[in-house]
């Protein structure tokens, strides 16, 4: 069961089925490896699971924030546009999901998880290496852009830098090669967000772990991750790609599609302010008001095609009003606050597994927030993913730390960390 559910994982994010469109695209393997996961569940029910899955607030809050989808797409300008995604994405999304939340129990199978992600990097990378030739700016498939394909990239590299750093030489060796990879198809999306996010990612990365550590070797080792991880940068990156970064501050790209986008979804978002103009109809909404010509106060600038929100936040605000915009505030605010207590907490009972998947899964959750600020991606597996993550490590660390303390007071029972997710 747990190897079809990392399949499923490496199909949502490593899209195969976009690299092999003529092998794959019409097997369906996402729906394949899914209804396997579902299947080898509801046989093996001795398998260890979460038995208080709706209790826990992150399914709770993700709960809501579904429910809060279905209200706006009823209401909404295009409800069987909503309805629609409802029913083959979202729903998609909610199954695997809950799943997720049931069945990873230990740090064994988040470090999978991990292992999983950095795999899907790989193979898209390589696929988009691979179809270089094709345009200026490379993407794979129909899933990702070159900007979606950068956030992918970037939220793998915090796990491929951990797992540089802790691995023996074997391990070093196959992770620089992939690192390169990984490398080579970021710089070639020429994606201006997902530079911020890296930047963002580096310097989180250079931040993290306590001055109190024992091993000062391992912060040794981390400068030279980073300066290895520049000098590849810089080495890698064409002058046209830094032509192009360099627009990030130049005053002749402020008033870009993007700036204009968001000032006109705002636009949107003041009038459905309760439950917005329905879950996935920005782009139909957007289009009648510039019909409509809602937006000719704001300039008559990228008129003629229907665009989609840019930005996140803005996309969900817009299409689900500002309860849907408070929730999904408090979904991202919830995995922050879980990290930290799982860091703080795996510390304190001296359980570093713990303490670094922590690491990892924040920073790839900044790469996440970073690159999201500037695409649409409000959907997408990840903030989901590091939702049901961030709540098991948690849960994780503190029953890690009960278990510490029951062993410094002699008040042994025979649990382990293992035992806490009930």
């Amino acid at each position: 069961m747990m190897l079809s559910f990392y399949l499923w994982t490496l199909i949502i994010i490593g899209r195969p089925q976009d690299i092999f469109p003529d092998l794959l695209f019409h097997l369906h393997p996402g729906k394949i490896a899914a209804l396997l996961t579902i299947g080898l569940y509801g046989l093996n029910i001795k398998k260890r699971v979460n038995e208080d899955l709706f209790k826990s607030p992150e399914v709770l809050t993700f709960l809501l924030f579904g429910v809060l989808m279905v209200a706006s797409g009823l209401f909404g300008v295009y409800p069987r546009q909503s309805l629609e995604f409802l029913k083959q994405d979202f729903l998609k999304l909610a199954i695997y999901f809950l799943i997720l939340s049931r069945i990873i129990i230990t740090p064994d199978d988040i470090r999978k998880l991990a292992w999983v992600i950095v795999l899907a990097a790989v193979m898209i990378s390589l696929a988009s290496l691979r179809l270089k030739a094709q345009g200026e700016r490379i993407s794979v498939g129909t899933m990702y852009d070159p900007n979606d394909l950068a956030m992918v990239l970037v939220i793998s590299f915090p796990f491929l830098l951990h797992f540089f750093l802790e691995g023996g030489r074997v391990q070093k060796a196959a992770l620089a090669g992939a690192g390169a990879i990984v490398l080579s198809a970021f710089l070639l999306t020429k994606s201006r967000g997902g530079f911020l996010g890296l930047v963002a990612v580096i310097l989180a990365f250079a931040a993290t772990g306590s001055s109190k550590e024992p091993d000062g070797g391992k912060k040794w080792s981390k400068r030279v991750v980073i300066l290895l991880l520049t000098l590849a940068l810089a080495g890698l990156a064409t002058s046209q790609y830094w032509q192009r970064i360099r627009t990030i501050f130049s005053r002749q790209d402020r008033g870009s599609m993007r700036e204009v986008i968001w000032k006109r979804g705002l636009v949107l978002f003041a009038e459905h302010p309760w439950l917005g103009v329905g879950v996935d109809c920005f782009s139909t909404a957007y289009g009648r008001a510039l019909e409509q010509g809602k937006f000719y106060h704001l300039g008559n600038v990228y008129d003629r095609a229907w665009k989609a929100a840019h930005n996140s936040f803005l996309q969900v605000g817009a299409e689900m009003g500002i309860f849907g915009f408070l929730i999904f505030l408090f979904l991202i605010s919830l995995s922050c606050w879980n990290f930290q207590q799982a860091k703080y907490l795996a510390r304190v009972a001296s359980a570093p597994d713990i303490q670094h998947l922590a690491e990892m899964f924040s920073l790839g959750l900044i790469g996440f927030l970073v690159c999201g600020f500037f695409l649409s991606q409000a959907y997408s597996v990840f903030p989901y993913l590091f939702l049901a993550v961030s709540g098991l490590l948690r849960r994780q660390a503190a029953s890690c730390q009960v278990a510490s303390g029951q062993v410094e007071s002699g008040r042994k029972d025979g649990r382990s960390y293992k035992d806490g997710i009930r």
